[in-house]
């Protein structure tokens, strides 16, 4: 997390600025466990949408505006920081949870990095991420917390006295954030296109949960399958910044392993726009997470003017709107701004 310090230095803190990035998840590795771990998994930082932060100390505790995962975040900071005066928290800049890029991580970690701060306590990404709950399945969104850029995580122990011993989902898992094995600099010469469904059906908490009860463990021959794509497709198109290579990837890993289960959960407007984009010429495309958001990843250089209307009478077919938006890799983590009292 970079720390960028306001104004001149004194003892009072008045107020802290913390802006956290979104980020894609783009699959999960092991959901199968014969070799004594699970989990792991890729995905990278965004540019934007972003979660900015301001808190300040108050008589009184105050959210502008209320939400009830913010109030969350706030009351556990609290408890675990042992933080006990009011503080005035807003929220300048904001994106919906469970669209599939990382709300409800880079929201706990914002706010706990704040109190923890408040609370003149300097703390690491890792460990706060313990304290707040996060990582307990993907290590991404603490990964992109921390540094930014193009990551990819071990996972978890599992087994009997292992980190793991079961299949869950974050929100219900108490592990650990796993390690981070892998980083890179997302190109600067590619842009990310998010297509973002507005659809009622999501997949979170007990419905995601329920997923990881019902299909785990999945096949260990499509385990070894994903392996051999992130190891040799995934990581290398990366270095080498070859889109043909990591398109080829993504659409094998659509259709096996957990992400196939993911894909097959979707409203039927998610594959049709995972088909257009393909059909339109972008061979790196996914669904992030549990959906319903599908990005697709391409040179700068691309119009993709017409897809926007392609895309837009999908959504006018199916009655729902889309948000649509281009944005980029970011290869630094969240900033810290902290104002120091006049």
């Amino acid at each position: 997390m970079n720390r960028q310090i306001f104004a001149s230095e004194c003892s009072t803190i008045a107020k802290i600025r913390v802006e956290a990035h979104s980020r894609l998840h783009m699959t999960l590795i092991d959901l199968n466990g014969n070799l004594g771990r699970v989990d792991g998994g890729f995905g990278m930082a965004l540019k934007k949408p972003v979660l900015a932060l301001q808190i300040e100390e108050n008589n009184k505790t105050s959210l502008e505006p209320y939400s009830e995962l913010l109030d969350m975040a706030l009351k556990k900071a609290k408890k675990e920081f042992n933080y006990k005066k009011g503080v005035k928290v807003r929220v300048l800049d904001d994106y919906p949870q469970h669209i599939g890029l990382g709300h409800e991580t880079q929201m706990m970690l914002a706010v706990g990095s704040a109190i923890s701060r408040l609370k003149g306590i300097d703390i690491s990404s890792r460990d706060l991420a313990c304290i707040m709950r996060r990582g307990g399945t993907s290590g991404i969104g603490v990964g992109t917390f921390e540094t930014g850029g193009f990551l990819v995580d071990a996972g978890h122990s599992f087994g009997r006295n292992k980190v793991k011993s079961d299949f869950s989902s974050s929100t219900y898992s108490r592990a650990p954030p796993p390690p981070v094995i892998f980083r890179c600099e997302f190109p600067e010469d590619w842009k990310v296109f998010l297509v973002i469904p507005d659809v009622t059906k999501r997949l979170f908490g007990k419905a995601e949960l329920n997923l990881f009860k019902r299909f785990c463990p999945i096949p260990a021959t499509d385990v070894e399958k994903i392996s051999r794509i992130v190891l040799f497709q995934v990581i290398p198109s990366m270095l080498e910044k070859d889109l043909v290579t990591l398109g080829e990837a993504l659409s094998t890993l659509r259709r096996i392993g957990f992400k196939r289960i993911e894909m097959d959960q979707q409203h039927p407007v998610v594959k049709e726009t995972v088909e257009a984009i393909e059909k339109s010429g972008i061979k790196a495309v996914g669904l992030s997470s549990m959906g319903p958001t599908v990005f697709a990843i391409c040179s700068k250089r691309r119009d993709t003017s017409e897809l926007v209307s392609s895309l837009e009478n999908i959504g006018r077919k199916h009655s729902l709107k889309y948000q649509i938006l281009e944005t980029e890799g970011y290869n630094n983590g969240a900033s810290l701004g902290i104002v120091e009292k006049d």
